[in-house]
């Protein structure tokens, strides 16, 4: 599993001056606008953040970066004090958003989906296992919707509206 996240590839990341050997200048309230290109082999759906932070403090903040082209990401962050920040990018297949795309894909070519839907059931279950109390009704609906039927195609029209 772990070649599985290191196959995603980040390069070009701007803006940076002398591979990152000088800071960029911007002011307090200035937009900084960070862009890469990010891509992995296969068919996997990616999600990336761009992570900020002033210089000396302990958390990031994670901004979600939005797809601009085929491999090219962005993502904005506003500089709130003066000083210095730094940032990073961060990208990751995401399981559920690459099952979904598959199981979209497999139904506009009309194949049979049950075993997709019974991965997905599989997915859900492990992911309501990790998640807080408060959100487990919300799981319970999405696998209740997502039940295998006479008709796939009525299955995911129900979970594609919850």
């Amino acid at each position: 599993m772990e070649n599985y996240f290191q196959s995603v590839v980040i390069e070009q990341v701007q803006p940076i001056i002398d591979g990152g050997r000088y800071p960029i200048k911007r002011e307090e309230g200035d937009s900084v606008t960070v862009s890469a290109d990010i891509f992995k082999d296969g068919h996997d759906v990616l999600v990336a953040f761009l992570r900020y932070r002033k210089k000396g403090t302990k958390n990031w903040t994670d901004v979600p970066m939005a797809r601009l082209s085929n491999d090219r990401w962005q993502a904005v962050f506003t500089v709130s004090d003066a000083g210095r920040y730094q940032y990073t990018v961060m990208a990751f297949p995401d399981a559920f958003l690459s099952w979904r795309s598959d199981l979209e894909k497999k139904q506009a070519a009309g194949m049979d989906v049950t075993s997709e839907i019974l991965e997905g059931q599989r997915m859900l279950k492990e992911a309501s296992r990790r998640a807080p109390a408060k959100d487990q009704e919300v799981f319970e609906k999405l696998l209740g919707a997502l039940q295998v039927s006479a008709d796939s195609r009525v299955a995911l029209a129900v979970f594609n509206a919850n």
